[in-house]
């Protein structure tokens, strides 16, 4: 395995049951689908949850200083410690 690390500090949403349900919501209302396997024309199954977050250490920082909706004290991040290793864990290791 390489240890290297991402070029680019880029976070992204894993697939979730919310998603999924959100997809087969939006075939499921669609009235043009012939049958068979033309469902897939209406929603792509990549597009579920393909979305991407960029962010700098400065900006987490920031917000973790502000913590508006305490948001980082639920989640149990209590110093700026914690805080660098969390953005170091989502954004730069592989």
């Amino acid at each position: 395995m390489s240890r290297s690390y991402k070029k680019i500090p880029i976070h992204k949403e894993q697939n979730s049951k919310f998603c999924k349900s959100q997809a087969n919501r939006r075939v499921r209302r669609t009235s043009d689908i012939a049958g068979g396997g033309s469902y897939r024309k209406v929603y792509d199954s990549w597009d579920i949850c393909d979305w991407r977050c960029i962010e700098s250490e400065e900006d987490f920082m920031r917000d973790f200083e502000r913590d508006l909706h305490g948001y980082y004290r639920r989640k149990r991040i209590l110093n700026r410690k914690q805080a660098h290793r969390r953005w170091l864990r989502l954004y730069r290791m592989k």
